[in-house]
């Protein structure tokens, strides 16, 4: 075989291992990039497609990452011609959860822990991508577990109220059928050293002969040097060594992730409060500057209103009085225009009247405008006698 591969440690080995030991979808404090769905779909189909194993193993700890990276992972192990397991063997979070339901065996180590939570975007908004993405993990979940969607969805959100994911331990999920077997892991390892050690113990035999029963524990060939097997050993302690760091450093980057999670959502409910409240202080700017606005052109529209009344005599040109009509016409100024528009015209003197028992004779300009046909009581008398007496300079 000469591919090379990212996620696999042993492909050419009859069941091939595949690992999913970091974030998905997004990159490392270096800037490097972490699991890639792309390519680990590809180089799984290529192991069961191209190179025709029958049997491969998905090794699953990881905090998760983007949803649409953990579909084409979902995919590829749904997809995969070989019958794909997948073990648990730390944490299964997020989207990585997803994937571990996608397994042809899905098996946890009894210290493993599944989390669940619902998805959300990085700047903190809700939309109909976010919803369908819900949706679609739901779906995912649903269809492995034989759980009803809205079951699935109250799981998810079962831990909400203290906004730590819900999670699930391997004997819970063995009981509501999200995995399928636990690995005992006091059985692991341990018991099989233990007995070795036990047996060199008791018995007492010669160099030579402990030689070919050490080679023979330890899979080597019977006649196989001590350094040959001195060195197993080493391996043996190295591995158990490095699982428990790799343990340690995956529950290190975990409370980081979850730091930095509770500060990413502490930072952004800062920003929606200050949002909401320069929101709240523009409407009311603009809102101030709407009734200045309005106040100024009522004051215009009121002036010109009193002015025109003023000007048409329907008014006296008096301050208070002025002043009295203008807060009315503010109050209400269309029944005040209504008002106005319903006064008398009272430009003009009152036309004098004589008493019917005195007998005054008309001015030579009087008797001249009523000779024209005005009579005392028309408005226009007054104006036409003066008038006439302008023109011809008379009484």
């Amino acid at each position: 075989m000469n591919k090379d591969f990212l996620y696999c440690e042993n492909p050419d080995a009859v069941i091939p291992r595949m690992f999913i030991d970091t974030g998905i979808g997004g990159k490392n404090a270096d800037g490097e990039p972490e699991i890639q769905g792309n390519v680990f779909l590809k180089e799984l189909l290529y192991l069961s497609d191209i190179e025709h194993k029958s049997k491969i193993e998905t090794w699953i700890n990881s905090p998760g990452g983007i949803v649409g990276e953990g579909q084409s992972i979902y995919a590829a192990i749904l997809a995969s011609k070989a019958d794909v397991d997948t073990i648990c063997y730390g944490l299964a979070a997020s989207i990585s959860g997803v994937i571990f339901q996608a397994g042809k065996t899905r098996k946890m180590f009894s210290n493993a822990h599944l989390m669940y939570h619902p998805a959300y975007s990085t700047d903190g908004t809700v939309d109909k991508g976010l919803k369908a993405a819900n949706e679609s993990v739901c779906i995912m979940i649903a269809k492995r577990t034989g759980k009803t969607e809205d079951e699935i969805w109250a799981i998810m959100n079962r831990g909400k109220a203290d906004d730590k994911g819900t999670w699930i331990g391997a004997e819970e999920a063995l009981a509501n059928g999200f995995c399928d077997e636990i690995i005992d892991v006091s059985k692991m390892n341990k018991k099989d050293y233990n007995n070795l050690i036990n047996r060199v113990k008791e018995v007492t035999i010669k160099p030579n002969k402990m030689n070919k029963i050490l080679n023979k524990a330890l899979g080597l060939h019977e006649e196989a040097s001590e350094e040959a097997a001195t060195e197993v050993l080493n391996i043996m302690n190295k591995t158990h060594g490095d699982l428990k760091k790799e343990l340690q450093d995956t529950k290190d980057a975990y409370e980081k992730a979850k730091k930095e999670l509770a500060d990413f959502k502490a930072e952004m409910a800062d920003k929606e409060a200050k949002n909401k409240a320069d929101a709240e202080m523009k409407a009311k700017s603009e809102e101030e500057a709407k009734a200045k606005t309005e106040a100024e052109r009522m004051d215009k529209e009121c002036d010109e209103a009193m002015k025109n009344a003023v000007t048409e005599g329907k008014i006296k040109n008096d301050v208070e009085l002025i002043k009295t009509y203008k807060a009315m016409y503010k109050s209400n100024p269309v029944e005040t225009k209504a008002l106005i528009e319903k006064l008398p015209i009272n430009k003009l003197s009152p036309s004098f009247v004589p008493d019917t028992k005195d007998v005054i004779a008309d001015s030579q300009a009087e008797a001249a405008v009523r000779a024209a046909g005005v009579k005392p009581t028309d408005n226009q008398w007054f104006n036409k006698v003066k008038e006439y007496q302008i023109k011809n300079k008379c009484k």
